[in-house]
């Protein structure tokens, strides 16, 4: 009987390792693949992560302290208790002249979709420059949202901005309003500079306003260049407009209420193409200053909307014809006052006693509205002592009495005399508003950057609807043809305007 020996049994170690073709074709490459993704895994996915180290804060310096400080001054000057719109909200930027301070409304923004359009929320964007609003431009340049006294300004190429303010005596007259209103003003203004980018520039003109047709006053820079829109210049900015029209005791007022003012010189080269014999309104003056400047946007407000003066250009017999025409009517408004009882040698003497009589009173009033924490009245033109019928029911409602005595100087249908006959030696007359608008299409024409106009016009709550509507129409069109806007504002819409703004940034704390 035979017996079979037992076979030992191969494992499956040995099968591979004994198996050539297996351990190249499939052991070999399941290692390869194994170690492979091992090493990705750890060094990619789970290895360690780099560390973001954020910049450290910058400390507070001394200039932002100065501009917090002047918006606490400018919130409180009001008497106002509520949050102004320059303190409600802040304004970031990561330049390193950056500014900590208090937001304002409706922020100039760089819009998504235009050129410089910024990314993330008012932090650090994609590229060199920096924004305020959803955040950092690309460069810091373009075209941007702007909102300078209710009117807003879209797709405006406005990285340099100048202001053009009217700070004449008209713009205080009580019928404006015009301590409360101006104070809005200044706030405006200031509002308006501490928005800006710091790559913006800025510059702005004051003007005062005087004289028959409104060509005579003072013009004046902040600075005769535009500056950068960083801390120290609006830190600046804000110090020189405070004081601006502040004066209740009426000493400094206008352009007397205005420190380190630099003066306007026109250029001694007049541009062929202006007409020779006219001489604008004083803030066309103001404009052509402020183009000077080379801004790409400009915002002009102003209390005064007359047309200029044109010189007359005659001839010896021509001048000869005037003045025996004016001599004329003269002779015969002498004839007419004497029967009606008027003596004409002595009108002019009872005018000016009564009219200096009527401004010391005036005075007096003013002393007592100051006294008792009120704004007194701004007379501009002597003539509203007189004429302007709401300056003296404002008074009579105020308490006091007040009238002119126009005795011996008012004619028998109630016109009072202020002149008899023209001034022979006179030789201008009012300008036309196409002769105005001529001339300002050249200045900017000739500027050679073409910037947009904004305008603004600071008229009393009685001026008469049907006027204000031809001249609105009027300068929408002029306006429209220089690439902006217009907004004709009184008393009531300023105030509807920081009660709105101040409700805005009062919702946002």
């Amino acid at each position: 009987m035979s017996s079979r020996i037992p076979q030992k049994k191969i494992g499956f170690i040995d099968r591979i390792t004994k198996s050539v073709p297996l351990l190249v074709t499939v052991v070999f490459p399941t290692l390869l693949i194994f170690v492979a993704s091992t090493w990705v895994i750890t060094e990619q996915i789970i290895g360690k992560k780099k560390d973001f180290t954020a910049a450290p804060p910058a400390e507070s310096t001394t200039a932002q302290k100065q501009v917090e400080h002047r918006l606490q001054v400018a919130r409180r000057a009001g008497g106002s208790p509520s949050a102004t719109s320059m303190s409600s909200q802040r304004i970031y930027s990561t330049s390193a002249s950056a500014v900590a301070l208090p937001a304002m409304t409706e922020m100039s923004s760089v819009g998504s979709s235009s050129f410089g359009g910024g990314f993330g929320g008012g932090g650090t964007g994609m590229g060199t420059g920096t924004g305020i609003g959803s955040g950092s431009g690309l460069g810091g340049k373009g075209f941007m949202n702007m909102s300078f006294l209710g009117m807003t300004v879209s797709g405006a190429k406005s990285n340099k901005v100048a202001l053009v303010v009217d700070i004449s005596a008209s713009m205080m007259e009580a019928e404006k309003e015009g301590f409360a209103s101006f104070q809005i003003i200044r706030n405006q203004m200031t509002d308006l500079i501490l928005r800006l980018s710091p790559l913006s520039e800025f510059g702005a003109v004051v003007v005062d306003i005087k004289n028959i047709g409104g060509v005579d006053g003072k013009i004046g820079y902040f600075s005769k260049e535009l500056l950068p829109a960083n801390v120290e210049n609006k830190t600046r900015f804000s110090k020189w407009v405070e004081p601006i029209n502040t004066d209740k005791e009426l000493k400094k007022i206008a352009f007397d209420s205005v420190s380190g003012v630099v003066a306007y010189e026109p250029s001694t080269s007049r541009n062929p193409n202006l007409k020779k014999n006219y001489r604008p309104v004083n803030w066309v003056n103001g404009i052509e200053a402020a183009l000077a400047l080379k801004p790409d946007l400009i915002f002009v407000i102003t209390g005064n909307l007359k047309d200029g003066r044109v010189t007359d250009i005659r001839n010896e017999l021509e001048q000869e014809t005037n003045r025996k025409r004016i001599e004329r009517e003269k002779e015969e408004l002498i004839k007419e006052l004497k029967k009606e009882g008027i003596d004409v040698d002595n009108v002019f003497e009872m005018q000016t006693r009564a009219m200096n009589k009527a401004k010391a009173d005036l005075a007096e009033i003013n002393k007592k509205q100051v006294a008792k924490g009120k704004n007194p009245f701004v007379v501009a033109d002597p003539t509203s002592l007189v004429l302007d019928k709401k300056l003296l029911s404002d008074i009579k409602k105020a308490g006091y009495n007040f009238s002119v005595d126009t005795e011996g100087w008012r004619r028998k249908n109630g016109s009072v005399i202020w002149r008899i006959g023209e001034n022979e030696k006179r030789n201008d007359k009012s300008g036309t508003f196409k002769e105005m608008e001529d001339h300002l299409f050249e200045l900017r024409k000739s500027s050679g950057n073409m910037p947009v106009i904004n305008f603004f016009y600071f008229h009393g709550e009685a001026e008469n609807e049907k006027i204000l509507k031809k001249l609105k129409d009027d300068y929408s069109k002029l306006m429209g043809r220089l690439g902006g806007k217009v907004q004709f504002l009184k008393a009531s819409a300023l105030r509807d305007l920081e009660k709105t703004q101040n409700a805005g940034g009062s919702s946002k704390k």
